[in-house]
């Protein structure tokens, strides 16, 4: 069994920052989610592809009810899982997100093999810059970015 090992850490110091903040919006928090994804298809380590469909898993959902990712088209004789797999955890998630009691966004992979893709390291994939740990190192490196467009969309126009 694989243990996820940082990303709990990134994601809290994250959190904690952007909770500091005041007037956070949810327009803020949307458009740094769509950095960490556009950074993860061009900064190594990238997003392991194979028949793309832990790719085409990745999903943001927002606490006022909408997907600001675009619909997975899923490869292979395992698409139809695939999709089932990916309605079901972007259907949680946004039960989640649309219960907190603030603006939030909440961002992934619906992939049930995306855990276990992003820890192992060593791994060598087809990709090239393609690596493990491509989700955490995307918001680590992205952090100050995120915190900036957050604090843009904060401030009263």
């Amino acid at each position: 069994m694989m243990k996820l090992v940082g990303l709990p850490t990134v994601l809290k110091n994250l959190n904690k920052e952007i909770k500091k903040m005041e007037g956070t919006t949810l327009k803020g928090l949307i458009r740094a989610a769509i950095v960490v994804r556009r950074d993860m298809e061009v900064t190594s380590p990238k997003v392991p592809v194979d028949t793309r469909n832990l790719d085409s898993s990745f999903f943001i959902v927002a606490s006022d009810g909408n997907m600001a990712s675009a619909a997975p088209v899923f490869k292979g004789k395992h698409a139809g899982a695939r999709t089932a797999e990916h309605s079901q955890v972007v259907s949680s998630s946004l039960g989640r997100a649309v219960s907190a009691k603030r603006p939030t966004v909440v961002l992934g992979f619906s992939a049930s093999y995306a855990w276990f893709v992003h820890e192992n390291i060593g791994a060598t994939f087809q990709r090239p810059g393609a690596g493990a740990k491509f989700f955490e190192a995307g918001l680590k490196r992205n952090t100050p970015k995120m915190l900036k467009i957050i604090a843009q969309e904060a401030k009263i126009k």
